[in-house]
């Protein structure tokens, strides 16, 4: 039998991973079936997910991994964005030579991977490049809260695809973001890093809705 340890950890991997999709409806039956466990250990692994904001529950429509909408999406970024900059900063205070090889050979394993056309392999690794940035940060309980929202990341980028595109100004920020840490400039690692959360942002928002509706200034001007 499957500890709740587990099932959560499964469950975790399977919507960042776009197995379990967003939206998609669950039950005990289907997920017990799916992870050969008994109905127990579901319950509490739901348990612990609706806490961490990562499935849903509303009566008469079931439990469903949570939905995201433009609104859910741009807070979320504006979030962990506000979180890694405060991170880079402290990073470049406490930042070795020993932590710039480090991030340097992930790095060169990213591009590898993107080289390879193998962009799945490059999500994963683009996220263990800010995790060693957070880790350098030293400050566990914001690391916490990226780690747990990081699942709803990966599986926004499953669903709308990470285009070849942004792979260019991904190489170009991260070389940056290196030599502002090797420096130990706060001020333009956490500049860096601001941008690089922010074109994120606005590249998957432009993938979940490509011709967004002109801003009132845009129709302004048009007149």
């Amino acid at each position: 039998m499957k500890r709740l340890t587990d099932i959560a950890v499964l469950m975790r991997d399977d919507i960042a991973g776009g197995r379990l999709e967003l939206g998609a409806r669950i039950t005990i039956d289907d997920l017990a079936s799916r992870y050969g466990a008994s109905h127990m250990p579901v319950r509490e692994a739901l348990r612990r997910l609706l806490g961490e904001g990562l499935i849903e529950k509303q009566r008469g429509q079931g439990t469903r991994v949570r939905r995201m909408d433009i609104d859910f999406v741009q807070n979320l970024f504006e979030t962990r964005n506000a979180i890694e900059t405060v991170l880079a900063r402290a990073a470049a205070r406490h930042c070795t030579a020993d932590d710039v090889a480090r991030l340097t050979e992930i790095e060169d394993i990213r591009i590898a991977h993107v080289d390879a056309r193998d962009y799945a392999s490059a999500l994963q690794v683009n996220h263990e490049f800010h995790q060693a940035i957070n880790a350098i940060g030293r400050n566990p309980e914001a690391n916490a809260i990226l780690e747990q929202t990081w699942v709803l990341v990966a599986a926004l980028w499953h669903r709308y695809e990470y285009g070849p595109e942004r792979f260019a100004g991904v190489a170009s920020d991260h070389k940056n973001l290196i030599r502002s840490l090797r420096m130990h400039d706060g001020e333009g690692a956490a500049v860096i890093a601001g941008a690089h959360g922010v074109k994120a942002k606005y590249d998957l928002l432009s993938r979940i809705n490509p011709d967004p509706p002109p801003t009132a200034r845009t129709t302004q001007n048009n007149d």
